[in-house]
């Protein structure tokens, strides 16, 4: 046979209540997390990106600007 969704096919059953529940402790975990992994992630490769460049204008400024090759 065919397999129904519980939350549109199954209102005002025990199940379609459990599910309403768990997805409401699902949704307000997530509202009152203050960052989620998403954010976390951004971070850490503004992070890295941040460090990246720092280390290249360490090199940029040791360079000679007199030598033919590096400046």
């Amino acid at each position: 046979g065919k397999i129904y969704p519980v939350i549109t096919h199954g209102r005002g059953t025990d199940v379609h209540i459990q599910m309403s529940n768990v997805a409401r402790q699902i949704f307000l975990g997530y509202r009152d997390s203050a960052s989620t992994r998403l954010d976390q992630y951004a971070a850490l490769l503004q992070k890295n990106r941040a460090n990246r460049d720092e280390l290249f204008s360490r090199r940029l400024s040791k360079l000679s600007s007199q030598c033919l090759v590096c400046g």
